[in-house]
């Protein structure tokens, strides 16, 4: 059997042939790209940090542009601006079966990278930045992701494969030195969220400086790291395991409605169903039974920010229960408002086994929540935008009119 990085390029231009050709897998390449650089254009406006760290990446000029700021800036630094840009909002895409936001370490590049070439060929290179996404992410899988960040380490490899395809057509060989040299150089564990969430948007401009220099030094040597993505894995304590799905990357992703951490979607979404069931102001109590991930990762008490509410699902889920919808804004007043804040108090996180043997493939989420004594619950098992329940060109577009 070849090594993880060949057949990690092996499927990645399998992927990039069929778009190449058209038909359904060009069109959804054009909608995630359409997705992911949307919220990046978006992201200085409305988060004005993320605005003065891509100013700063402005520097010299050069021939890509980063989004939101419309200032030119050298390739590189602005595929890193704009990798942060697309993870600033909490609102990229979300790869389950890898566990990877894949939009912000791809599309950036194809943006600084592609931006000249003809639109099917950067609509390929995108399906197949998704599928090294997919390949890598699953590799690594869920053990992984249990202490790392996905999105900075298997993402470095989708950035390394998407900048060698960009840059050297589909080569195999550069294509696989790439993918072993960025796995040998990974980062990004978990502890950045736990204790500071406005960094965490560092994961894909991480991703993406490791892929743009490991894509450099292939397309120079040409030579993969021999066992680089087998020995990285094991040491990052992955499954290590070669079994991704038989579907495409961009056919298994998924679009985020809400500018949270995506394992708090479906209790926002049975939240807001709850809305329309019960008065808000007479709820005693609330349970939320999730997969053990949406715990891990988005079960922040007492959130002080908007980055931090953004990980904390009883906050999200008493504003969905308050307000009825659930977005920048509702976070923003949620967070300075004290009958929210009273609700969230009475908010208690439960793990429930079964949901978690269906993560990642569902996300399930009950809420339950006792007015009078009773108890009244909605059930959801994926979120809006899943690919389980479908999403149209028509829906990005107005999320990106929203944004």
């Amino acid at each position: 059997m070849a090594g993880a990085a060949a057949l990690i390029a092996e499927r990645a231009l399998e992927a990039y042939r069929e778009a190449l050709r058209g038909g359904a897998l060009a069109r959804l390449a054009a909608m995630a790209l359409a997705d992911t650089l949307a919220v990046a254009a978006a992201a200085p406006r409305l988060e004005p940090w993320t605005a003065e760290y891509a100013r700063r990446a402005a520097v010299g000029g050069g021939g890509a542009v980063i989004l939101g700021l419309w200032q030119s800036a050298p390739p590189p630094e602005a595929a890193v601006a704009n990798a942060l840009l697309s993870h600033a909002l909490e609102l990229d895409d979300w790869l389950a079966p890898a566990y990877i936001h894949a939009g912000s370490v791809v599309a950036p590049v194809v943006a600084a990278l592609a931006a000249g070439e003809p639109l099917q060929r950067a609509l390929a290179v995108v399906a197949a930045g998704y599928e090294a996404a997919l390949t890598a992410g699953s590799y690594y899988g869920r053990s992984h992701y249990s202490t790392w960040h996905s999105t900075a380490t298997a993402g470095s490899i989708a950035a390394a494969v998407t900048a060698a395809v960009a840059t050297a057509g589909p080569d195999q060989g550069v294509a696989e030195a790439a993918a072993s040299l960025a796995a040998v150089y990974v980062g990004g564990l978990w502890a950045v969220n736990r204790a500071r969430a406005p960094y965490k948007p560092l994961s894909p401009a991480h991703a993406v400086a490791t892929g743009l220099q490991a894509a450099l030094a292939a397309s120079i040597h040409g030579e993969p790291v021999p066992g680089g993505v087998e020995e990285s894995c094991r040491a990052h304590g992955g499954q290590c395991a070669w079994n991704p799905p038989a579907a495409r990357g961009l056919e298994l992703n998924g679009y985020k409605f809400y500018p949270s951490c995506r394992h708090s979607h479906t209790s926002v979404e049975a939240a807001l169903r709850l809305h329309n069931r019960i008065d808000p102001a007479r709820v005693e109590e609330v349970e939320v039974r999730v997969f053990r991930e949406a715990i891990a990762v988005a079960g922040k008490r007492d959130p002080q920010t908007r980055a931090e509410a953004r990980f904390s699902i009883p906050l999200l889920v008493a504003a969905a229960l308050h307000y009825g919808r659930l977005g920048l804004r509702e976070i923003d007043e949620a967070l300075r408002d004290p009958r929210v804040r009273r609700l969230a108090s009475r908010v208690r996180l439960a793990e429930d086994p079964e949901y978690t043997r269906a993560y990642p493939r569902l996300q399930p989420a009950t809420v339950r929540a006792r007015v009078g004594g009773a108890w009244v619950e909605e059930t959801v098992e994926a979120p809006r935008g899943d690919p389980a329940r479908g999403v149209k060109p028509e829906d990005i577009l107005g999320k990106a009119r929203q944004l």
